[in-house]
């Protein structure tokens, strides 16, 4: 099983792969993965959110 440091490390290198996707295909000038890269980009931030929360609680939340 993995540190929660060593996920939220797998998480960066997603969203910064992703990121660079969605520039080489703005450049080239295609929009339809670039659009699809932008929402997968949203769903990985959603998980990552989702995560944080449930292994990171803000003070006061315990873990479900």
């Amino acid at each position: 099983m993995h540190t929660n440091e060593q996920i939220k490390t797998k998480f960066k290198a997603v969203k910064k792969t992703l990121k660079a996707a969605h520039l080489r295909a703005t450049w080239f000038q295609d929009y339809t993965n670039a659009h699809t890269i932008t929402n997968a980009l949203q769903m990985v931030e959603q998980l990552e959110n989702e995560f944080d929360i449930k292994f990171d609680p803000p003070c006061g939340m315990s873990h479900k």
